[in-house]
């Protein structure tokens, strides 16, 4: 979990110049897969014209060693 003063995106304010709350968690195994959510309050109009509030993205992928110096991912 983070607490931040404001949450900037590419250098544009997705609150408003205003603090954020943030805050992930992923689920992973030894084999190679891997899923995550990552979440935060954001504050500027959405295309329908409201105010967008939140923020979700979700991610996952494969991940595996391939010797001791390089990883890959495909995510």
């Amino acid at each position: 979990i983070t607490f931040t003063s404001n949450y900037l995106w590419r250098g544009i304010s997705q609150t408003n110049n205003r603090p954020a709350i943030q805050g992930g968690f992923a689920v992973s195994s030894k084999w190679g897969p891997y899923i995550g959510i990552w979440g935060s309050n954001v504050n500027f109009p959405d295309i329908n014209g409201k105010t967008a509030t939140s923020e979700l993205d979700y991610y996952g992928g494969f991940r595996k060693a391939l010797g001791k110096i390089v990883t890959a991912d495909i995510g």
